[in-house]
């Protein structure tokens, strides 16, 4: 479990690394707030997760979560200069039932809590096999989820769960901190 105080986000070393402005982009982004769309989001994840081998194979050929119904979820997808789906981010922000991170997490996040921190979790961000070393796209990605959690929701910190191999990076590029020891995510294998 990695988190981020929203407040100190604008100062991530990431976007002082020659991160690419929105103007001129090669990637459309859009929310996600049709069931046409969330589709998309749950396939194309579901599509980039099975390849990395952190979900099997299934029938349905989503991956899309209770959470996803609650009408706050935040849901972004993006698409290339084709028309191509490029990737895809979830934002939930904590309410009564929680955020995903509490079915492993939930003393850390109670912690949290108890002092006053309104959270939110950064969940089922994904980029097609030809976007993963996007800098643009991530950095579009995570100055939206800013501009609707902090700016618009009030959110003081974001809470992301990662492979353990992932993790350097969201510390050193993004300023997230470890919060939690390593466990098991039932979410994915």
């Amino acid at each position: 479990l990695k988190r981020i105080q929203a407040e100190d986000y604008e100062g991530a070393a990431f976007l002082k690394d020659g991160g690419a402005t929105q103007t001129g982009s090669l990637f459309r982004l859009r929310v996600a707030n049709s069931l046409l769309l969330r589709e998309k989001v749950f396939r194309l994840a579901y599509s980039v997760y099975r390849e990395q081998g952190y979900v099997q194979e299934h029938a349905c050929e989503w991956v899309v979560k209770a959470l996803d119904a609650r009408p706050d979820t935040f849901m972004l997808l993006a698409e290339d200069e084709a028309g191509a789906l490029a990737g895809t981010v979830t934002l939930y922000f904590d309410q009564a039932g929680g955020i995903p991170a509490d079915v492993s997490f939930s003393g850390e996040l109670d912690s949290l809590r108890a002092g006053g921190r309104k959270v939110a979790e950064v969940s089922r961000l994904v980029m097609e096999s030809g976007h993963r070393q996007s800098k643009e796209l991530l950095v579009r990605f995570f100055n939206s989820i800013y501009v609707q959690a902090r700016k618009i929701m009030g959110i003081t910190d974001f809470i992301i769960q990662v492979h353990p191999r992932h993790a350097p990076f969201y510390q050193r590029k993004l300023g997230f901190e470890v919060m939690g020891p390593e466990r098991p995510c039932p979410q994915v294998q």
